[in-house]
C-alpha cells in the first residue's frame, strides 16, 4: 500500500501550496485512494494488472471518479 515516487512528490508539493482545507481533502482522498485498492487487490487476489498462472482472468486497472457530498466535492 505504498505511494510511488511522483506520488509522493505531488503530495509534498502539495502541502507547500495549498491551504488546511485544501491540504486535509487531498490528503483524505490519497488515503481513502489507497485503502480502497488495498481493498480491491485483497478481495480480488491480485494487483492492477497482474497475471498468473493460477488465474484465467486478471485485474483491470482504475480510473477517477470525483465523489460530491455535503462537505464539497
Amino acid at each position: 500500500m505504498a505511494l510511488d515516487q511522483s506520488a509522493l512528490l505531488e503530495l509534498v508539493e502539495m502541502m507547500r501550496s495549498a491551504d488546511a482545507g485544501e491540504l486535509m481533502r487531498r490528503l483524505l482522498g490519497t488515503i481513502m485512494q489507497e485503502l480502497v485498492d488495498a481493498e480491491a487487490t485483497d478481495h480480488i487476489g491480485a494487483g492492477p494488472h497482474e497475471r498468473s498462472e493460477a488465474r484465467t482472468t486478471q485485474r483491470n486497472g482504475t480510473r477517477d471518479k470525483t465523489i460530491t457530498t455535503t462537505a464539497g466535492t
